[in-house]
């Protein structure tokens, strides 16, 4: 296992207590899912597993006061795939991406299933201020994604 995902485990425990320096990317997902509007994570090596505890670890704080909506969320070259699509999606069901302006899914392993699943979020309306969407160099994608894409937005 990795250490990252041992302390991504330890940080979303209960009980838990709140991680004020992060200097490895778990204490940073932990410490921006609460309280920044910006989650740079391009080539952090999150993988699926990462973007799952990143899912728990907003929602958990998405409850707080002090909770602010993301802004930028920045994905790039992390070895995700569909099943973080939905992960984004079910994250933007809940409201967590309404003000939403950037999504950067760029260098990954996404296909045209996870495209799909990111498409009709996009469609119902749960990432309204979403202006900029990074899709390049994902060498699955194809007609059936950007299709999708153009229906939905």
């Amino acid at each position: 296992m990795h250490s990252w995902m041992h302390a991504i485990r330890q940080i979303g425990a209960p009980g838990s207590s709140n991680v004020a320096v992060a200097s490895t990317p778990c204490q940073r997902l932990h410490a921006i899912a609460s309280c920044c509007v910006q989650q740079h994570w391009w080539g952090a090596g999150l993988g699926e597993a990462g973007c799952h505890a990143f899912g728990r670890i907003a929602e958990a704080k998405a409850s707080h006061a002090n909770f602010r909506p993301l802004h930028n969320v920045l994905l790039g070259g992390n070895d995700i795939g569909d099943e973080c699509m939905s992960v984004i999606a079910r994250l933007a069901a809940r409201g967590l991406f309404k003000e939403l302006r950037a999504l950067g899914l760029s260098r990954n392993k996404i296909s045209d299933a996870g495209c799909l699943v990111l498409a009709k979020s996009l469609g119902a309306g749960s990432m309204p201020n979403l202006r900029d969407l990074f899709l390049s160099a994902n060498r699955r994608l194809g007609d059936a994604c950007f299709g999708a894409l153009g229906g939905a937005l």
